[in-house]
C-alpha cells in the first residue's frame, strides 16, 4: 500500500490549481487554432475572454458540488455513520450530481 502524504492540499486549493491548468491548457489552444485561421487580435482577445468566462463559471460549479459533498460526510459522520460508509453517500451523491449536470446540459444544448 504506502500511504499518502500526510495532510497535503485541501481538495478546495486542489481543485482550483487543476482549474488554472485546464484554464491555461483551454487559452492556447484557442489561441493556436484561431491564429492558425487567421483570426485577428480582437476575435482571439474576445474569443478568450469567453473561455475564461465560462471555465469561471464551470469552477464556481466545482466549488459548489466540492462543498455539499462536504457536508454530505459531515453530515453522515454526524449520524453516527463509518467513514467508509459517509464516503459511499457522498459517491452516491456525486453521481447523482453528474446526471443533474448531464440533463442541464442537455437542455442547453437543444
Amino acid at each position: 500500500g504506502g500511504g499518502g502524504s500526510g495532510g497535503g492540499e485541501s481538495p478546495m486549493s486542489l481543485l482550483a490549481r487543476e482549474g488554472e491548468k485546464e484554464l491555461q491548457a483551454a487559452l492556447q489552444k484557442v489561441q493556436a487554432d484561431m491564429e492558425s485561421q487567421g483570426c485577428s487580435r480582437e476575435e482571439i482577445g474576445s474569443q478568450l475572454a469567453s473561455v475564461r468566462e465560462s471555465h469561471a463559471a464551470y469552477m464556481r460549479q466545482q466549488r459548489q458540488m466540492l462543498q455539499e459533498r462536504e457536508e454530505v460526510y459531515k453530515e453522515a459522520i454526524a449520524e453516527g455513520l463509518t467513514p467508509e460508509a459517509a464516503k459511499a453517500r457522498v459517491q452516491a451523491c456525486a453521481q447523482w450530481q453528474q446526471q443533474m449536470q448531464r440533463l442541464q446540459a442537455k437542455h442547453q444544448a437543444a
